[in-house]
């Protein structure tokens, strides 16, 4: 894991957990640049953002299926769904946490980092183990 200028304690992320889960399962159809926002008391609807790119839309469509498919295993269903792979932005709401998965070009675009970028974050690097 790298760790950017306001990091989240990695006990924060403790293993057998569904955000944990969503990260693995982003990791395994290899996202790329995964940020976890940690957005605990600046706002009641969710406690963390997940940021993610693919390299395509097929990509894109790839890890939302297996997020759906993957949490559905351990009981947790998205509370909504936003966007789609050809958009370039695709989100997922678990309720505790959001994620957004979007296309290198959309997501320069909407720059969520930035929006965030007072909060404590962390970066998962690709062959990192939660």
């Amino acid at each position: 894991m790298q760790d950017t200028d306001k990091t989240i304690d990695t006990e924060y992320i403790p293993e057998n957990t569904e955000l944990n889960h969503a990260i693995t399962l982003m990791l395994e159809k290899k996202a790329q640049d995964v940020v976890v926002v940690d957005l605990r008391g600046f706002t009641q609807l969710f406690d963390f953002a997940v940021i993610a790119s693919g390299l395509s839309s097929t990509q894109l469509d790839v890890i939302r299926r297996t997020l759906e498919r993957g949490l559905r295993k351990i009981g947790t269903r998205p509370m909504g769904t936003e966007g789609s792979a050809q958009s370039g932005w695709i989100l997922l709401d678990y309720v505790d946490f959001v994620i957004h998965v979007f296309s290198k070009e959309k997501r320069e675009y909407y720059r969520l980092e930035k929006l965030w970028g007072d909060m404590p974050s962390i970066t998962i690097e690709n062959n990192s183990e939660l």
